[in-house]
């Protein structure tokens, strides 16, 4: 699965209005957050054995 460009910017949107202005942390944080959504919703839609 991956995040849709409209979603990577609703994240930054929600980065932003939570306080954090810089460019580093907010793509440190934007990764982070990436990585568990899309790795917890693979994990989901995995087909079970």
């Amino acid at each position: 699965m991956k995040l849709s460009k409209p979603q990577i910017e609703q994240l930054k949107t929600l980065i932003s209005k939570k306080g954090y202005s810089e460019i580093d942390v907010k793509y440190e944080i934007l990764d982070h957050v990436a990585w568990t959504f899309v790795n917890h919703f693979s994990i989901i839609q995995s087909p079970q054995p």
